[in-house]
């Protein structure tokens, strides 16, 4: 057989700038490990691993098509390139090349399972698989991608506590009484589960399993006293702020008489408790930032201000200017303790939360994709490799890792027992063991999960404790982008560098934008600013909207289709907001943010039906609704005479107002429907089934696969609703013409002909941070979760030196970002933002753009747009359409259609025997006949939703009529009182259901239960339960009734 004659490190890793080739790269190296190997299986010993499903296609497609192109003997194009590198250096022909190829993928394709080519959590699941009776997990766990609901469940959990918890208890209301104080919601829900993420962000993990051991007392006492310590910061400064008020109005300063009202204008701040003081204004600062602030003295009146005034404020200067800092510095601590506290309550009940979201995870035999790293951790570390590969029951001899810069450092750990003990093997002589590491620190855009690109730093400058100096190995060609786009990039980037605070960062900016061009000329570069001034009359998105429109038109002009254009924006709000306009003037959009179903009015509208259906009295959803109703039917009134109207308490108001614009709908009714009837019975009646079918279908098709689990309820539904509204989007079709839009970390990876990038002015400053670690060693806690604010730098040296490091993380990932969404085009960049004023002194991407053309020399005051290189000729291409089939949505109400969706026990030929299938549809049929003359109507609904035919028709007629009319029972279908049916009861011992509940005075009730089988000794235990939860409520049951319906007549037991 033929050999190879190369000889590679057996630890490589690559420095791969954007569109430098590393997908080659990477499967030239995987193919020479299993075309030079002696056996056909050599695969089997090779692992490859990166982070998305997407890459793991391309890369396995990139392989297996490769290899077929071999195997017939096709060495053109992109598999010629390939075959050179492979056969380079080695002594195999072309037509070994082929035999070879032929033989791997016959065996691989028999074998495809043993094709290691997965995500780090497909890997990660199969050692948990392997591990799992070491770590007490059942051997077929469920994994979850619903986190948030889950958390939200314990949160909801450990909110049902209050009451039973006296330290749960007061903490809770403690906390909404501190919110409410501060003019925030009192619901503590939200910040709960806010707070409850903590529990699955690896970047919080470590601080919060160091809390876990502090008793909740010394939460609560450290929480008391800073919250004595942040009204004592208050009161100081109001007290200096009176005390320099009552020294003005002595001498008779007034606020005209100062230089934009200057310090008088931060005490009037600082005594009005809805204002909070600014100390941004350009004289404070220049007084503040000094480290003398009384020297030199500082003129604080106007040159216009009376001889007296003068002299009594130059009089009073030092005082003033001591008042002054003392207040900025009083300041500077409120804010730090009132971050501080922020945080601190909800995080003092986060190990109670854990403990809920453990027990739901543990009931649903269930793990999330963040347990996978810590659990593997707590297993692994201590584990020997040989005993890994035993348990996997395969041994890796070759790893390739992909896109490492988002590597975390739990992952990397996790990883390095394996590849340390496989590289402590390895010959460079004969590399029978190796790593590859691919991966560019530029394009790590996923700190906030967990990326860690300065492990990639680290290894590659050989600082690794555990693993041997690399071969740093550099993609210096760009592949992907035309001339001048790769030279706007790199001449951009090594400007910006200069900003950067940390040197590894700038280092790594200044060599990685010295790519080479490979052969595509051409190019075109368009920096544009918008000028605010237009904001004033126009909504202030409208240039944006205007600007993108022209480059589309002038783009369809030069005969581009609307499939090469790409919009890039930070986040998936302005991605929606620019899907909308463009949808709206005509142009087709594809993007899963802006083709959102939530953001479709009919669905709003019907998700606020669902919502009505389990409470017809919320005024929100009424709102939601009305909204719409008011835009479709033009009502001849006010809009908010409208909205007052459809919200007002009265339901009859609520179903006149309908009546009143055509539309015959019942609450009622539809609230006795399944889930998925319910809203078909919503769509008929409104006559939105033929509108908006493709939003409208895609809600429903979610509906009906929610509706099939098992005892599912509309407020479970709902629920899920929230849960999901953000990710469920209409389903693009590949290959459309239509303009793409998504944010800058979905297009990662990606490449299009034409990028436009609008709201380029991201602020280099953390102002998107959520709460920073800062330690309180003093009150024996190590670090505690502090909300961030910029004036934690001034707080203290401690929190000067975290300021620091975050101000010079956060720069480098922003302009990772940008670096990302730059890098995408092939042929022509257009980047959109906002013009700056003279004296701006933010440091933001637009900044950085006017400073790099004012160091070109080509920056102009009256010019708004710069333009780099050459439009390129567009060939034009015939694009074949993909086939698809365009189909009206058809509503098809639970009356129309010819099949029940029930389970096949209630077909109607076993209703009316005794089991389980009539008490069904008995207890369905009760729960609308709420007084006698009811049941009429009751009975043709439920004959019409599940097809009765007459026989069974009469037979529930029959029994109802017994029901309603019994001597011992009529009274309770007279009218007389409120009527609760089906209504849960929640219990300290779980939920209780009862089929009735008459509330014959205002704390007095009779309990009702219909039994359809024979009598049992535990129905008396249960109706006795019902009635103990009332009594627990305050209420009294006057009596317990229990109707068995199988007897003829009726009987009732009394208990």
């Amino acid at each position: 057989m033929a050999q190879s004659n190369k000889t590679s490190p057996p630890f490589r890793v690559y420095n791969a700038s954007a569109g430098s080739g590393k997908t080659f790269a990477l499967t030239v190296a995987f193919l020479e490990k299993i075309l030079h190997a002696k056996t056909d299986d050599g695969y089997k010993k090779l692992l490859a691993i990166t982070f998305t499903n997407k890459a793991v296609a391309e890369m396995k497609n990139r392989i297996l098509g490769t290899l077929a192109s071999f195997a017939q003997g096709d060495f053109t194009g992109g598999a010629g390139d390939l075959a050179k590198q492979i056969l380079q250096g080695s002594t195999m022909t072309h037509a070994q090349l082929q035999a070879k190829s032929q033989a791997v993928l016959v065996h691989l394709l028999h074998h495809y399972a043993q094709f290691h080519v997965e995500t780090i959590d497909r890997f990660n699941h199969r050692l948990l698989k392997t591990f799992s009776k070491d770590l007490k997990l059942s051997s077929n766990f469920e994994v979850s991608l619903e986190t948030g609901l889950l958390l939200a469940e314990a949160v909801d959990a450990l909110i049902d506590q209050a009451g039973r918890d006296d330290q749960i208890t007061d903490l809770l209301v403690s906390f909404a009484l501190n919110k409410t104080e501060e003019s925030r919601s009192w619901d503590i829900a939200f910040d709960l589960n806010e707070t409850a993420w903590m529990i699955v962000k690896e970047n919080d993990a470590p601080h919060l399993a160091k809390l876990k051991d502090v008793p909740l007392g010394d939460f609560i006492e450290f929480a008391h006293k800073l919250r004595q310590e942040k009204e004592q910061r208050e009161d100081d400064m109001r007290q200096i702020a009176r005390d320099i008020m009552g020294l003005c109005d002595s001498h008779g300063i007034l606020f005209e008489h100062l230089s934009y009202g200057s310090f008088i204008k931060i005490m009037q701040e600082v005594l009005d408790p809805r204002l909070v003081p600014s100390f941004d204004r350009k004289w404070a600062q220049n007084i503040l930032q000094q480290d003398n602030p009384l020297e030199p003295r500082h003129r604080l009146y106007k040159t216009t201000a009376p001889r007296e005034i003068k002299a009594a404020v130059d009089e009073h200067h030092d005082t003033i200017i001591k008042a002054l800092v003392q207040i900025h510095r009083a300041f500077i601590e409120f804010t730090h303790l009132k971050n501080t506290l922020n945080q601190l309550v909800p995080l003092t009940v986060v190990e109670a939360i854990e403990k809920e979201f453990e027990r739901i995870k543990k009931e649903n035999n269930t793990l999330v994709i963040s347990d996978f790293n810590k659990l593997l951790s707590e297993e692994i570390q201590n584990q020997p490799a040989p005993f890994i590969y035993e348990r996997l029951g395969e041994r890796f001899t070759h790893y390739f890792i992909d896109e490492f810069q988002d590597t975390s450092a739990l992952q990397w750990q996790n990883l390095l027992p394996l590849i340390e003990n496989n590289l402590a093997q390895a010959d460079p002589t004969n590399p029978k063991h190796s790593l590859m590491i691919v991966g560019d620190p530029k394009q790590s855009i996923y700190r906030w999960r967990g990326g860690h690109p300065e492990q990639f730093i680290d290894l590659s400058q050989g600082k690794s404790a555990e693993l041997p100096r690399p071969e740093l190995i550099t993609l210096g060609t760009n592949y992907r982008s035309h001339q001048h786009i790769v030279w706007f990039n790199n001449e951009l980037y090594n400007f910006a560098a200069e900003n950067l605070p940390n040197e590894d960062h700038k280092t790594l900016y200044k060599k990685g934008n010295e790519q080479n061009i490979h052969h595509k000329k051409n190019g075109f570069v368009s920096v544009e600013f918008l000028d605010k001034k237009q904001r004033d009359e126009d909504p202030k998105d409208q240039p944006y909207f205007l600007a993108i429109e022209r480059i589309v038109k002038e783009q369809l002009l030069r005969g581009r289709g609307l499939g090469d254009l790409c919009i890039l924006t930070r986040d998936n709000k302005k991605c929606t907001k620019i899907g909308g306009y463009l949808s709206e003037q005509g142009y087709g959009v594809v993007s899963e943010e802006a083709l959102l179903i939530q953001n479709n009015p009919i669905v709003l509208a019907l998700v606020a039906l669902g919502y009505l259906s389990a409470n017809p009295h919320q005024k929100r959803p009424r709102a939601h609704l009305g909204n719409l109703l008011y835009n479709t039917h033009k009502p001849e009134v006010t809009r908010m005479s409208f909205l007052r109207k459809i919200t007002a308490h009265d339901l009859g108001e609520f179903h006149e107002l309908l009546c009143e614009l055509g539309i015959e709908f019942k609450l009622s009714q539809m609230a006795a429907m399944g889930l998925y009837d319910r809203f078909a019975y919503a769509l008929s009646q409104f006559g939105w089934g033929q509108s908006d079918s493709a939003y409208v279908t895609q809600f429903m098709d979610w509906v009906f696969q929610y509706a099939k689990r098992p005892q599912a309820t509309i407020w479970q539904l709902l629920a899920q609703w929230e849960q999901d509204k953000e990710s469920l989007s209409l389903n693009s079709i590949g290959g459309q013409e239509a303009i793409q839009i998504m944010t800058i970390h979905k297009a990662k990876g990606l490449e299009f002909p034409v990028v436009i990038m609008p709201y380029a002015h991201e602020s280099f400053n953390p102002t998107k941070v959520g709460h920073i670690w800062y330690p309180f060693l003093e009150e024996g806690f190590e670090k505690l979760p502090v909300r961030y604010s910029p004036s934690l730098a001034q707080y203290s040296p401690t929190g000067k030196e975290i300021d620091a490091g975050l101000r010079e993380t956060y720069f480098f990932d922003t302009l990772n970002l940008y670096y990302v969404g730059t890098t995408r085009p092939t042929q022509e960049l257009y980047i959109l933002c906002d013009k700056l004023s003279n004296d701006s002194k933010s440091m933001s991407f637009n900044q950085v753009l006017k400073d790099f053309l004012i160091f070109k020399g080509l920056w102009r005051e009256d010019l708004a747009q710069y333009s780099f290189g050459m439009l390129p000729t567009i060939e034009t291409k015939i694009k074949k359409l993909p086939n698809t089939l365009s189909a009206p949505l058809e509503v098809v109400t639970p009356q129309q259609h010819p099949i029940s969706m029930v389970p096949e026990r209630r077909a109607s030929s076993y209703w009316f025997d005794v089991g389980i299938g009539f008490g069904s549809l008995f207890h369905e049929l009760m729960a609308l006949v709420i007084q006698a003359e009811d049941y009429p109507e009751a009975i043709e609904q439920i004959s019409r939703k599940y097809r009765l035919d007459e026989d069974q028709r009469q037979k529930a007629k029959a029994l109802v009529e017994q029901t309603v009319r019994h001597t011992e029972l009529s009274y309770l279908f007279a009218g007389d009182h409120e009527v609760f049916v089906e209504r849960s009861i929640i219990t300290p011992h779980g939920v209780l259901r009862p089929d009735r509940i008459n509330m014959i005075s205002a704390n007095k009730a009779v309990v009702l239960d219909y039994k359809t089988g024979l009598a049992k000794v535990q129905d008396k235990d249960q109706i006795t339960a019902y009635g103990a939860g009332l009594k627990a409520m305050g209420i009294e049951v006057e009596a317990h009734l229990i109707v068995y319906l199988r007897e003829d007549p009726i009987v009732v037991n009394k208990i």
